[in-house]
Order: C-alpha cells, then sequence, then structure tokens
C-alpha cells in the first residue's frame, strides 16, 4: 500500500508551495491536502481550487489526528504553520506514532510571556477544548502572524525545530526545509534612494490581539511626528491584513508615501527599516539594513528569549518603546554611532535562516522521499 503525504496548509501562500511539492511527489506516493476550513482558511481553499487540487475539510471527517494519519497510511505530514491549533494538533499526533513532520513555515515565532494572552479561538466547541488541552500540556503559546509569505520567506532553521523538541517531539520526528529569498542590492539590481528613507513594514498585530487599533494608529502618529522632525523620507508598507485601516490613515498622505510594492524592492531604496514582530526584520538583516524594532511593552510581552528580544540583546537590533526612545534610535543611526555587532548577526541568521538552498523544491522532495522510504 501506498504511503500518503498529508499537506496542512494555513493560508494561500502554504497552498501555492505544496502544490509545487505534491506535483513532484503524486505519482509515486499518495497526495492528500486537508484544510482548516472556517478555523484556519485564509485564502488556502480558494487557491487549491484555482490550482485544481482536491481536498478535504477538517471539519467533514469528525475524526482525530491519529485515526486520520493512520487511515489514511500518512508516511509524512507537512505544515504550514506550527503556530496554528491543528497543525500542533497534527505534530504532536504523529510524534505520538513514529510519523515525522515537515515545516515549511512562513511567519517569525515568538513566546508571549504574559498570561493576559490567549489565543484567537473560533467558536467550535472541540477547537476550544483543544486548544486548552494545548495550553495546560504547555504545547501551545506562540503567536505569529502566519502570513510571512509576503516577505518571499518561506523557512526557517534551528529555531523552527526546536520549538517542536522542546514541546516534546523527538528530534528525528521534526525536520524543516526550503530556503530564505538571497540576493544583494546589486544583484536584484537596485539601489537606495538619494533620500535617507525610512521604511516602516509592519506584521499583523491587530488580528492577533497583541496590539489594538488605538494604539496602532497612536504609534503611527508618533513615527510620522519623528520623522518629520528629523526631515527624512517615510514609505509605508501596510500589512496585507492592515489594508482594512488605510481609509483611518489617509490623512497622513501629504506627509508620507505609502506602498504596495514588492518588500524587497521596497527594502533596496531604505536605509532604516522600522518594524514590530515581521519577518521582513530578519531579511533586512541578511541586507545588512539597520532595523528599529518600535513596539510599546514589548520587554513585557515577549519572552526574553524569543525574538526579537533576542536580537536587541546581542545589539543586532535596536528597541524602541515609545517616541522618545525612537527619536534617540533615529538618531544613532543619522549620526554613526549604531554599530551593528556582525558576529553576533551572522550567527542568529544561521540559527533562524538555517541552510540556503539554491533549489529549494527539489531540496524539500528528496527530503520527502528520504522519510518516506525510511
Amino acid at each position: 500500500m501506498k504511503k500518503t503525504v498529508l499537506f496542512v496548509p494555513s493560508n494561500q501562500n502554504h497552498a501555492r508551495i505544496f502544490s509545487t511539492l505534491s506535483n513532484s511527489l503524486n505519482k509515486t506516493y499518495n497526495v492528500l491536502f486537508l484544510t482548516q476550513d472556517h478555523y484556519k482558511n485564509e485564502g488556502s481553499e480558494n487557491e487549491l481550487n484555482k490550482l485544481g487540487i482536491k481536498f478535504k475539510p477538517f471539519k467533514q471527517i469528525h475524526k482525530d489526528p491519529i485515526d486520520i494519519l493512520k487511515e489514511e497510511n500518512v508516511g509524512v505530514l507537512v505544515i504550514g504553520n506550527d503556530t496554528d491549533v491543528i497543525p500542533q494538533w497534527f505534530v504532536n499526533s504523529a510524534n505520538q506514532i513514529g510519523i515525522p513532520s515537515v515545516l515549511i513555515q512562513d511567519g517569525l515565532f515568538f513566546d508571549v510571556a504574559t498570561k493576559q494572552y490567549r489565543p484567537k479561538i473560533k467558536s467550535n466547541l472541540k477547537l476550544i477544548l483543544l486548544t486548552i488541552r494545548l495550553l495546560l500540556l504547555d504545547k501551545y503559546h506562540r503567536v505569529s502572524d502566519g502570513h510571512g509569505g509576503c516577505t518571499q520567506i518561506h523557512v526557517w532553521g534551528k529555531k523552527s525545530q526546536n520549538y517542536f523538541i522542546q514541546k516534546g517531539v523527538q528530534p528525528d520526528k521534526i525536520f524543516v526545509t526550503g530556503r530564505i529569498m538571497r540576493g544583494t542590492n546589486q544583484e536584484i539590481g537596485c539601489s537606495k534612494s538619494k533620500d535617507f528613507t525610512v521604511l516602516l513594514a509592519r506584521t499583523n498585530l491587530l488580528d492577533s490581539k497583541l496590539m489594538s487599533v488605538k494604539d496602532y494608529l497612536r504609534t503611527l502618529d508618533e513615527l510620522i511626528s519623528v520623522v518629520s522632525d528629523y526631515g527624512i523620507r517615510l514609505i509605508i508598507k501596510p500589512h496585507p491584513i492592515d489594508v482594512k485601516h488605510i481609509p483611518t490613515i489617509t490623512k497622513y498622505q501629504n506627509s508620507i508615501m505609502m506602498s504596495n510594492k514588492n518588500i524587497t524592492e521596497l527594502l533596496c531604496q531604505c536605509n532604516v527599516l522600522i518594524t514590530d514582530l515581521s519577518t521582513v526584520c530578519i531579511q533586512a538583516l541578511e541586507k545588512n539594513i539597520p532595523v528599529i524594532i518600535f513596539f510599546p511593552s514589548i520587554t513585557k510581552l515577549i519572552d526574553q528569549s524569543s525574538f526579537p528580544n533576542d536580537l536587541i540583546h546581542k545589539n543586532i537590533v535596536m528597541l524602541a518603546e515609545n517616541k522618545n526612545e525612537l527619536y534617540q534610535c533615529i538618531g544613532r543611526i543619522l549620526d554613526g554611532s549604531f554599530i551593528l555587532n556582525h558576529d553576533a548577526l551572522i550567527d542568529t541568521l544561521s540559527d533562524y535562516v538555517g541552510s540556503y538552498s539554491t533549489n529549494p523544491i527539489e531540496n524539500s522532495t528528496k527530503l520527502i522521499i528520504k522519510l518516506l522510504d525510511s
């Protein structure tokens, strides 16, 4: 009986990546796509329909993951977002019966230190009980925007793998594969603007309830005020999920530039990136662009050993928790007093990004086949 590769996408970006992998596998192995329907869809079902790929919504199966894994003769589980309840449930279940999982992650992780944060739970009793159970077992407290694909980064290194190992998954049952999009400014044919430029690129903190709309707009006001006082150029790239708030901030159109260009192109134009918990931080650092984390109360909210506090402690990025600190950070970049710790940066990028691959689909496919045949 042929083994099955089970794909559990969390968004449309996962669906695209997984579909390419499935095309390389479906001649020799069975392939099954399991969507999370109303709990965590984010375009995955629409994308799979466009690609002509059949899938089963989780709610229609009415079975626990272990039963599904056994009945479908799953040899390898492939997930894209470890922070969702259903993928975590499947990874834990696969580990229990000796099935390896492959992680193709597209967003940064960070551990929430405060008890005040709770995962957003949809009105499904089974999933509510599951989330509570995972919380009690200390297997679910990490958050991610789940949309890191807008930076074209689809996988992370040892940081990703170690998360599951810390939660009890055996080291030989969890793997990461893929690559980060690599390229210097010269390689991709772009150059800096003549004017000193700040790029603001945030992640989606509103849906995750880590920031209120009021604080979102207040910090935006403070940032624009600081940049205006310095007389420097500001480009804002709204997060895809934050587009709905653009009508609220149209009053700033006269003093800033709003852009929906590719983030890589925008990074080429900027001298400094200001962000919060976005994947784009790593992409900027990979291009030696200074990064300022502007996020009030981040040291209280996020665990000290998690992103981005680990980068702050190593003097890889600067932290501004209020308007005055933001003044100081931008001033340090303008006067050249901020010196990046390059040795620490190299080590950190190795941990977060892992090994580069010139052919990620081929190498990911080889890994999956190796696990299936072992």
